[in-house]
């Protein structure tokens, strides 16, 4: 009995694991109108989401799994931008010198922007951290909300370059 119990408790411990890796396909466009501050200066549009593929990390200052994935989406970074993908890290903190702060804390060299506007939903993801995938033809193709393998975010973004 104690050995089927405690093989049960490890299925469902797997199942469990295994489940939080999952991503939706929302596969709507992002919302042409959207304008995010960027922190270097100036505002980068939806519009300009077009053309290339992009990785989108929704995140806060202070939220401590954020700072986990940080280390991870840098070295996606490092390894998709030469391939075209581009990178933003878009912050729901409106005050800049914390978000500055908090990207500084967590080691994140990801451009930096930040929004005050509802920027979850058009993105199709409910809460941070959250990453969101667009294709070249500004289409969200996948979104993950919680925190992420380096493994996980890198198989979404070969899919993301396999898009058509």
């Amino acid at each position: 009995m104690r050995r089927w119990l405690t093989s049960c408790v490890a299925i469902v411990l797997a199942w469990a694991a295994s489940s939080c890796e999952r991503a939706e396909h929302p596969l709507r466009p992002v919302p042409t109108d959207t304008d995010w501050q960027l922190l270097d200066g100036g505002t980068l549009g939806a519009r300009e989401l077009l053309g290339s593929p992009w990785v989108v990390a929704l995140w806060v200052p202070g939220c401590g799994v954020c700072a986990r994935e940080a280390p991870r989406l840098e070295q996606l970074r490092r390894e998709y931008e030469p391939r075209g993908v581009r990178f933003l890290a878009l912050s729901l903190e409106p005050d800049a010198s914390l978000v500055r702060e908090g990207a500084t804390r967590m080691g994140m060299q990801l451009p930096l922007a930040t929004t005050r506007d509802p920027a979850l939903d058009p993105l199709g993801v409910r809460a941070v951290p959250s990453v969101v995938w667009v294709d070249a033809k500004g289409t969200v193709r996948t979104a993950a909300t919680g925190e992420r393998s380096l493994d996980f975010l890198r198989e979404q973004t070969e899919s993301l370059l396999a898009a058509p």
